[in-house]
């Protein structure tokens, strides 16, 4: 009897099994219809292999002629579950557009080939890009080999990502690309698509349901071979020869706010080496662990010290805002804002101020439903929660005492903006940030504006530093370098000069440009690898340091979270779990309150554990969490990067 193990997208951590009449090994990764739960309600799931044989047991029947799970994704399912210790269900159901669950009848998945046709001729390529194609193109679709690239901003890693993928395609194959933020870089979508034309498929998260499923499928058939998109499209159902990561230390890969939990620069190494097929992964400031590999020989390394056109990097010079009047703007700044040519500027925090004071009882203006303050968004009057999306109007005033009298400190974009249009009237300025690129296609219309010249100055979030190339931009700039080390963590400081010189490298793409960085500590050793963009010095450095305290990539890090609307039992259930690992000699760090104790209502601690062992240490955590039964919800965060 053919008895299968089926698989339903439900945040359950388990399989089902059903009987399904003359199953076999082919129908592995098909879609089932069953009846499910007490009222046998027809559910769809996946058939993810076969089962033992049991009693009472429930009659399901095979929904496609074609599978939507192939093998290699089979396998990262279990990766997933095994490695990052996510539920299974809540895998499948990351990984699969959410139609093919509601669809109950027959999805017509037929097999096409592509038609490619050249749509522009490849750039004239550079001495290192030419050595560096040749030296991965003969591994496409053959065998496995990581590969880093870690080339100056303008370098021209993209043109070497286009080729690589011309010869996938060239010899029959597809690929997948991955970018921090699809809906932020427009300027990479246009470029694939005028070199590949209409066998491109677009993911990300603006994506409605129905066009996230009919691009699933254009994959799925071989219509579009060539995945552009965030980290979840990793896993689409692409006949690869080739993954690219672009920006591979953006900490936008690694999903650690729902489940499933995982890092998808990892997951693309992973697949890469199941597919036996090579991946790229590309950078101007590689996380300190990439460098690593490729130092010690796990990745093999290529360097680009040079930009396209051999256009100098742009100077780097500090400003000391301990004698900045407004404690905005330096006069060294200033003076170069006037100048005629366009500039950027980074300002680390979205809305008019970080903080609201109470001028009456000296009391800060919190979320009441988080422990973090409320920042003021000049333009709408309110004080708006940036973690739950709680808001409340000026007119207010404080919770403690009713007055209306409160004082506003900090600096965010709008206040930046504000502060800009006063002193350079004759300026346009324009901000991009997530609040005002909420509207459908804002984003692009604004990045349109500044590639044609209409925008002089442009201030924004982190936003700005991602991939954008604007031949323009002679100047770009950071509003407080201390702004960017407010992590607290053993990554703040990777954090910090990866965005210094991804930001600085946004200027002077024709000629050489400038970047000023406002500081209030110049004497801050990093920046004598930042003015001399050497971001090399400061890896090696920061390794001697990571090694003595086994940080990764010495160690991998494993974050247990404890959230409870009653913060004495949270704080008890990761006393508890603290107890259970002393008694194991297993080192961790904690436990404590979360920098950020409290949010949407629910009080967070936290403990952090050193392990060279992740599926082990996984697996009995695992075990503790489901046999201890928990009051609180219980997160292992695996690899864990974020720590607030």
């Amino acid at each position: 009897m053919a008895f299968v193990s089926v698989l339903f997208p439900l945040a359950v951590d388990q399989t089902f099994t059903y009987y399904i009449e003359g199953f076999d090994g082919n129908d592995i990764g098909k879609r089932v219809l069953a009846p499910f739960g007490k009222n046998n309600r027809q559910k769809i799931g996946i058939a993810i292999g076969t089962a033992s044989e049991i009693d009472n047991y429930k009659e399901a029947a095979i929904l496609d002629k074609s599978p939507v799970l192939n093998k290699t994704l089979i396998d990262l399912l279990e990766f997933l579950h095994s490695y990052y210790g996510s539920g299974i269900g809540m895998a499948v159901k990351g990984m699969l557009p959410k139609r093919l669950f509601e669809i109950k009848e027959q999805i017509c998945i037929e097999e096409h080939d592509f038609c490619y046709h050249k749509q522009s001729e490849n750039l004239l390529s550079t001495e290192e890009q030419y050595y560096i194609i040749n030296s991965i193109k003969d591994d496409i679709a053959k065998r496995f080999s990581s590969n880093l690239i870690m080339g100056v901003t303008g370098s021209g890693k993209t043109e070497i990502y286009l080729q690589l993928i011309e010869h996938a395609v060239e010899a029959g194959y597809g690929a997948i690309v991955l970018v921090p933020e699809i809906t932020l870089t427009p300027q990479l979508e246009e470029r694939f698509v005028s070199r590949f034309g209409d066998i491109i498929s677009v993911f990300h998260s603006r994506l409605t349901p129905l066009q996230k499923f009919n691009r699933w499928l254009n994959v799925r058939t071989g219509r579009a071979p060539i995945v552009l998109g965030a980290r979840s499209a990793i896993f689409v159902p692409a006949k690869t020869g080739i993954i690219v990561v672009d920006e591979e230390q953006d900490s936008s890969y690694k999903q650690s706010d729902m489940m499933p939990h995982y890092n998808g620069r990892d997951i693309a190494i992973l697949r890469a080496k199941m597919e036996k097929i090579p991946v790229v992964l590309g950078s101007a400031t590689p996380s300190v662990s990439t460098y690593y590999n490729a130092k010690t020989g796990k990745f093999r390394f290529f360097k680009i010290e040079k930009r396209v056109k051999e256009t100098p990097l742009p100077k780097i010079y500090l400003a000391d805002l301990n004698n900045c009047r407004t404690g905005i703007i330096s006069e060294k700044l200033l003076a170069a804002l006037e100048q005629k040519s366009q500039s950027l500027i980074l300002v680390n925090r979205r809305g008019f101020a970080k903080n609201a004071v109470c001028l009456d009882c000296d009391s800060l203006i919190e979320c009441p439903n988080c422990s973090v303050t409320l920042c003021y968004h000049k333009k709408d009057g309110q004080l708006k929660c940036h973690w739950c999306g709680y808001k409340q109007k000026i007119d207010t005033g404080c919770r403690k005492c009713g007055s209306s009298n409160l004082k506003f400190i900090g600096t965010g974009t709008e206040k930046v903006e504000a502060y800009i249009k006063e002193v350079l009237p004759n300026k346009v300025i324009e901000r991009f940030d997530s609040d005002n690129t909420k509207k459908k296609g804002s984003y692009q219309k604004i990045l349109n504006r500044l590639r044609d010249g209409e925008i002089d100055i442009i201030i924004g979030t982190q936003m700005l530093a991602k991939g954008h190339d604007y031949p323009g931009i002679m100047l770009s700039a950071i509003l407080s370098y201390e702004s960017l080390l407010a992590g607290a963590d053993y990554l703040s400081s990777e954090n910090a000069i990866q965005l210094a010189l991804q930001v600085s490298g946004r200027a002077g793409r024709m000629s050489q440009g400038k970047s000023i960085i406002q500081t209030y500590n110049i004497h801050n050793p990093d920046f004598i690898d930042i003015i001399r963009h050497d971001y090399v010095s400061f890896c090696e450095k920061e390794l001697v340091i990571r090694k003595k305290h086994l940080y990764p990539p010495f160690s991998h890090l494993i974050r247990m979270i404890s959230v409870n609307p009653k913060q004495i039992e949270g704080k008890r259930d990761m006393q508890y779990i603290a107890s259970w690992l002393s008694d194991r000699n297993i080192e961790f760090l904690g436990p404590s309150e979360c920098l950020i104790s409290k949010i949407r209502n629910k009080f967070r601690f936290h403990l952090i554990i050193k392990t060279n062992n992740v599926k082990s240490s996984v697996c009995f955590l695992r075990n503790l969490v489901e046999n201890k039964k928990f009051d609180s919800r219980i997160i292992i965060d695996v690899d864990a990067i974020d720590f607030f």
